[in-house]
């Protein structure tokens, strides 16, 4: 076999997947839970399947190995494919359009009273001539507006 080439990925970012009307950036706002700090609630109701909103931050091409507090926000992707959804800082409500870091872990300290209400969910937004990566949040079952969002972080997230 040839020598093989390194694919270039590349993250959409939060204004090309708005100006592709895949989501809109005023259906769901961050606001603060008293428990849970910030947090993100609907702001309209949503039918299972549909998009509200994205997770973003910066692309890691390698598997983290810090134990520090960003670690929180990382995202695996794919094989030593991560996003750092860190926030700039602690008083951000999003990161870069994104409010996907700001959604807490329906099986966390505090728990959903109905677990998740979203999935992620990886797809491809064609940018010109370009196929990024979009890391989607999508309703499982339908969510009334007021509604505070949660996803599944994942089984070993809080080992």
């Amino acid at each position: 076999m040839k020598g093989c080439q390194r694919v270039l990925v590349r993250l959409a970012t939060f204004d090309e997947v708005v100006q592709a009307k895949r989501i809109d950036p005023s259906a769901v706002q961050v606001f603060v839970n008293r428990q849970l700090g910030r947090s993100v609630k609907a702001c309209r109701a949503f039918k299972p399947g549909e998009c509200v909103c994205t997770y973003g931050g910066r692309l890691i091409e390698e598997t983290p190995d810090s134990d520090d507090e960003r670690d929180r926000f990382l995202l695996e992707i794919g094989e030593n494919l991560w996003i750092d959804g860190t926030p700039r800082s602690r008083r951000a409500f999003d990161v870069d359009g994104h409010v996907g870091p700001m959604i807490n872990d329906a099986h966390g300290e505090i728990r959903a009273p109905n677990g998740p209400n979203l999935r992620f969910s990886r797809g491809r937004l064609r940018v010109g001539k370009e196929l990024k990566i979009v890391v989607f949040l999508k309703a499982l079952r339908r969510i009334e507006e007021g509604e505070e969002l949660f996803v599944s972080y994942g089984p070993h997230f809080w080992d």
